[in-house]
């Protein structure tokens, strides 16, 4: 067979990444943060881009004699007390087991695990074992997860529970992880009756975990949460805006555009400037799409939301970013880069945007439910059981196949777990509603 070459000519439509476009794509991956220092930078080079704290923003202009940029005083950075005390209106505590979260804050390490063990929280607040205990798996439910463990295996228990990784295997390999080092993994997978191949994979699975999730926030103060998004109840109905005072006003100085056009200067002056004047529009225009797109997003959550905003998170709906992306005609990927990096206020507490999505578990009637409202009709059955005569969980799994919602026993003891509902053996032990 002989080769020779040859010419073609082909057509194919292919989209050509644009400096311009690799930027705009860049500020939708931006939390407020990130884009008020891009802000402050552009401004610095570009002479015809002027920032401003704009009209409604609760953050004052700086007073007289203060040399402080009044854009610096919006990135104020929260301690990790702070930052916990942001979220503790998720976690619907009673009247009565406020004290208990204080208490517990109070202990909690730069590390983000707890400095005391339970019964001194029990001593310092009076409180009873199974309120201290409900009201730290509350707390345990924080971002970042893995907040509050008393241990390294808590820790990464957690954090496991949460990407649905916790099977048997690695309940053992938490259990025994002092003994990891001093064994050696061979012999660490002996002990436990495991392969090597499944203690490597778990044991990877495991380094992609943080030990210290506090540890982000450093010994003082780390980057604020600053919502993009705001979520008001008005009339009985939520309206959705975005926080004035997250960015500063940018805008374009034409005064000064019309002044170099008056003045005489050197062609190669004037091309730079007419460069540097189409840049600064460039830009003041992909933050208004960018701005335009977040309240689209927001607006679009909420509406599927709403439950959610007014019952907690057993009202957290089934939704996919790719729903949003379909129904507002958006890429997939801008949905996904804007939830990533933006977040919403709500009046509860200030939440990530993806916390809004969620996957759901396939109903027989055709519709889907939350893991929220699994776990939440998991409670309702085990609330209503005989404390005599405590349901196992092959029977609550059969029990919700029979209305509808195809479930398997192990799922059914994970959303038991996580609701820090004890197992039906010990439930029977207390002869008493655990409840």
């Amino acid at each position: 067979m002989e080769l020779k070459p040859t010419l073609s000519l082909s057509q194919k439509r292919l989209l050509a990444i644009t400096p311009e476009l690799r930027q705009a794509i860049g500020l939708l991956q931006m939390g407020a943060s990130d884009l008020r220092r891009f802000i402050a930078e552009q401004c610095d080079k570009n002479p015809f881009l002027r920032a401003h704290v704009p009209v409604g923003s609760r953050y004052r202009a700086r007073p007289a004699g203060d040399r402080t940029d009044p854009i610096d005083k919006l990135a104020y950075r929260p301690s990790l007390i702070d930052h916990v005390t942001a979220q503790i209106g998720t976690c619907d505590l009673t009247p009565a087991e406020r004290p208990i979260a204080v208490a517990f804050m109070e202990a909690l390490e730069p590390s983000g695990w707890l400095g005391v063990e339970v019964e001194e929280v029990m001593a310092r607040t009076g409180a009873s074992g199974a309120a201290c205990e409900a009201v730290l798996g509350k707390l345990q439910e924080l971002e970042p997860t893995g907040l509050f463990a008393r241990n390294l295996s808590e820790c990464l228990r957690l954090q496991l529970a949460e990407r649905d990784a916790l099977d048997p295997a690695m309940e053992m390999i938490l259990g025994a992880l002092s003994e990891l080092v001093e064994s050696g993994p061979a012999r660490f997978a002996a002990r436990l009756g495991l392969s090597g191949a499944e203690i490597s994979e778990r044991l990877a699975r495991i380094r992609t975990l943080d030990p210290k999730p506090g540890a982000a926030f450093g010994s003082g103060r780390a980057e604020a949460i600053v919502p993009d998004i705001l979520v008001e109840r008005r009339a009985g109905k939520w309206v959705v805006s975005l926080n004035a005072g997250a960015l500063p006003g940018i805008e374009v100085d034409t005064r000064l555009h019309r002044t170099l056009r008056e003045t005489e200067a050197a062609d190669t002056d004037i091309a730079r400037f007419r460069e540097a004047f189409g840049t600064a529009r460039w830009i003041v225009k992909a933050i208004e799409r960018r701005q335009e797109t977040l309240l689209r997003i927001g607006t679009e959550l909420v509406c599927h939301q709403a439950a959610f905003l007014d019952h907690g998170p057993a009202g957290l709906r089934p939704l996919l970013q790719k729903d949003i992306a379909r129904l507002l005609k958006l890429s997939e990927s801008t949905v996904s880069r804007v939830a990533n990096a933006t977040y919403i206020q709500t009046p509860a507490a200030v939440f990530p945007l993806k916390r809004f999505f969620c996957t759901g578990l396939p109903t027989d009637g055709g519709g889907a439910l939350s893991p929220a409202q699994i776990q939440q009709r998991i409670v309702e059955i085990v609330r209503c059981e005989n404390p005599d005569r405590p349901l196992s969980d092959g029977i609550i799994a059969e029990r919700l196949n029979g209305e509808g919602i195809p479930i398997a026993r192990r799922t059914v003891a994970k959303y038991r777990v996580s609701a820090r509902i004890p197992g039906h053996s010990l439930r029977r032990k207390t002869a008493a509603p655990y409840l």
